[in-house]
């Protein structure tokens, strides 16, 4: 719920849709509460520069929620650099925010504008969780080490966006745009480093201590790792030995049974499967690279999509850090709802509901969610949708 004083409103292209959506709101929170909320809302069509700047010169923040970014995001990014608004999304398009920096970066840090990306489940839990370790540490030490394993109970989705994005990955061409975003979105000095992460982190299964499970790899890894360098060489602990894993879904208790060897067996069944779609998925992206009414026909049947997400979920990431002094700190980080839908959704409003409340003390230019630090974790603490506990 927004503070009072502090006016927000939906924007999109679509009058019926926005109508729909605010009623919706407005009856949600009238349910169990005196004093209902009046959701405003405002034609705006990321596609158009006129109306994205329309939109930009009348707000302190603007959170992009519209995908895939590679497609829908640029006006918008340019709109609010110009009109010196701050902006948050909740992309994994790496490869996309490096190139938004190369353009428009500069003049961002010129202008006092925040442009924070990656507000969603793919990086504020792990991201976050890091920053508590580091926080926790003696002011002369520095975090070496860093895992961090997931875990999620309830259904899970993607939204349309996000499916599209990784359409687009299955296309040769694309592919190498992406390795070459990466490549750029990173120091230089953090290049190796990351190449390394990416390489532990894609390890068909793994011992975690941690948990005392196997674990297999995260799927968002590919979002996580270059972020989370980025962040490290931004925050003077360069060089972190990471690695981003989760417990394999839908067994949550199974995987600590010996029964299944601790996860083992029905990682190795998993496994198994995917080496038997190996080859189909390889006709998919041949086909897709070659024929594009294959791949206007995929994306026709993924118009047609829908998963609304599941609140009861809840997402929990367990991180474990060993610092150059050999002190070894945890922090675990809980959110209520499904990774794709709810979680995402809780965590990207309330960061830019964080941004909007504390304009002037934003970091300036492009940032990742850890650049605001203990004032952004101190937000989601007060608002009640995660809990982050870091042991003493």
């Amino acid at each position: 719920c927004a503070p009072k004083g502090l006016r927000w409103a939906l924007a999109g292209r679509s009058e019926k849709k926005l109508k729909d959506l605010a009623a919706a709101v407005e009856a949600k929170s009238g349910q169990g509460n005196d004093d209902q909320v009046k959701v405003e809302w405002v034609i705006a069509d990321c596609s158009s520069s006129d109306q994205m700047h329309a939109l930009a010169s009348r707000t302190v923040v603007i959170l992009s929620l519209a995908g895939p970014y590679a497609l829908l995001g640029e006006r918008v990014v340019e709109a609010c650099v110009a009109e010196h608004t701050h902006f948050a999304d909740i992309t994994g398009e790496v490869y996309w925010v490096a190139a938004m920096k190369e353009r428009y970066g500069e003049f961002a840090a010129r202008a006092g504008v925040c442009i924070c990306s990656f507000c969603g489940y793919d990086c504020i839990p792990v991201e976050l969780s890091i920053h508590e370790c580091a926080h926790a540490l003696a002011a002369d030490d520095r975090l070496q080490k860093v895992e961090c394993v997931s875990s999620f109970t309830g259904t899970g989705g993607m939204p349309h966006g996000t499916l599209m994005t990784m359409l687009d990955m299955f296309t040769l061409s694309q592919s190498v745009l992406i390795a070459r975003g990466l490549w750029g979105f990173l120091a230089s000095s953090e290049r190796m480093h990351a190449v390394r992460s990416v390489l532990r982190s894609a390890l068909p299964f793994s011992w975690s201590r941690a948990t005392g499970t196997f674990t297999v790899p995260h799927v968002m890894f590919s979002i996580t790792t270059p972020v989370v360098h980025a962040s490290a060489w931004r925050a003077g602990f360069g060089g972190l030995r990471f690695v981003d894993r989760q417990r394999v879904p839908g067994i949550r208790g199974l995987d600590t049974s010996v029964w299944t060897l601790f996860g083992l067996v029905p990682i190795v069944l998993t496994l198994t499967l995917i080496a038997l779609t190996a080859l189909p998925l390889l006709a998919l992206s041949l086909a897709l690279s070659l024929s594009s009414s294959v791949y206007k026909a995929i994306e026709r049947a993924l118009l047609r999509y829908s998963y609304p997400g599941d609140e009861t979920a809840v997402v929990t990431v367990l991180t474990t850090a060993t610092a150059a002094s050999g002190a070894v700190v945890s922090a675990e980080f809980e959110c209520a709802g499904d990774p794709g839908i709810w979680c995402t959704a809780k965590l990207a409003a309330e960061t830019a509901m964080h941004m909007a409340t504390r304009p002037q003390t934003l970091p300036k230019g492009f940032v990742t969610p850890s650049a605001m630090g203990q004032a952004l974790v101190a937000h989601l603490r007060a608002a009640r949708l995660v809990s982050m506990r870091t042991p003493a």
